[in-house]
């Protein structure tokens, strides 16, 4: 368009130094006018800018609450798996020694039948 605009004007007999004055000066003015055009549109995408970032940063601190909270419920299942953790031992040492007292019960038992076989072999020896 610039070149348009210089032929232009050496067609109309302007010296080439005028010409490219009034060239630089439609620019600048288109430029000018472009910029305030823009300006309107820089302006609300620079409040939309803010306000995402408001939301975000909230968005974020909502998130980070909750992580907070399921950390919290974590560590409270945490403690009532360490609590069953606890009962369920105990529980098993008292099954463990009550094995521990069976196998003593059949051992004993196993030794008295042989104890007691052993005697009623003898006496129908000897008799």
């Amino acid at each position: 368009m610039q070149v348009s605009l210089f032929r232009a004007l050496k067609s109309a007999n302007i010296s080439d130094e005028a010409a490219e004055r009034v060239v630089h000066a439609f620019e600048e003015h288109i430029e000018m006018a472009v910029a305030e055009a823009m300006k309107h549109y820089d302006d609300r995408i620079t409040a939309m800018q803010s306000i995402i970032e408001a939301k975000l940063d909230a968005g974020f601190k909502g998130i980070e609450a909750r992580m907070a909270g399921l950390d919290g419920k974590i560590s409270g299942v945490d403690g009532k798996i360490a609590g069953i953790d606890g009962k369920f031992e105990g529980k098993f040492a008292g099954i463990q020694t009550s094995i521990d007292v069976m196998k003593w019960v059949l051992i004993a038992q196993g030794t008295l039948i042989l104890l007691a076989g052993t005697i009623a072999g003898y006496v129908k020896i000897i008799s």
